[in-house]
């Protein structure tokens, strides 16, 4: 909290931050008893990771794999 020095006296004022940087961002501001408030919830589209592919990829190898093992074994 901060002391703003005016005619009538002194008032206080706040800034706060919280989660800044994070998924939702919410900015207070608080000036003489006027409020106001920002509020904004960044768009981050759905990426996946890099693991997720290496999993993908190696469980599609492992399937085929399997089939083409299968289909060894078993010949119609």
């Amino acid at each position: 909290m901060y002391l703003i020095l005016h005619p009538k006296g002194s008032r206080d004022w706040r800034l706060n931050a919280q989660n800044f940087g994070g998924r939702n961002s919410h900015w207070a501001l608080d000036i003489l008893n006027v409020s106001s408030a920002y509020v904004a919830t960044p768009y981050v589209p759905a990426v996946p990771e890099p693991e997720t592919y290496a999993m993908f990829m190696a469980g599609l190898g492992v399937m085929a794999w399997r089939l083409r093992r299968a289909k060894r074994k078993n010949p119609l």
